[in-house]
């Protein structure tokens, strides 16, 4: 069975390269949307802030990793809504 879960982006921490997600129940959650390439980017990007700019977005995660302490989102295994 496949859940899915609905996130919006509310912080990224630079130094960790992970954001801080808030659910649809209000709790928050830390996810690595770049670890498994569910968000692409560059090393051109990353460099020049982009990973920052997914702040305020809204995700479904359709296929992730639930470790005991972030989600890991597997390669498009988040869809912007």
């Amino acid at each position: 069975m496949m859940h899915t879960l609905r996130i919006e982006i509310i912080e990224y921490n630079k130094k960790l390269n992970v954001c801080k997600g808030r659910l649809l129940n209000g709790d928050i959650v830390t996810v690595d949307p770049f670890c498994g390439c569910a968000i692409p980017l560059s090393d051109e990007d990353y460099k020049n802030g982009k990973a920052g700019d997914i702040v305020g977005n809204v995700y479904l995660l359709v296929d992730f990793h639930v470790g005991r302490d972030c989600i890991t989102p597997y390669e498009n295994g988040m869809i912007l809504l």
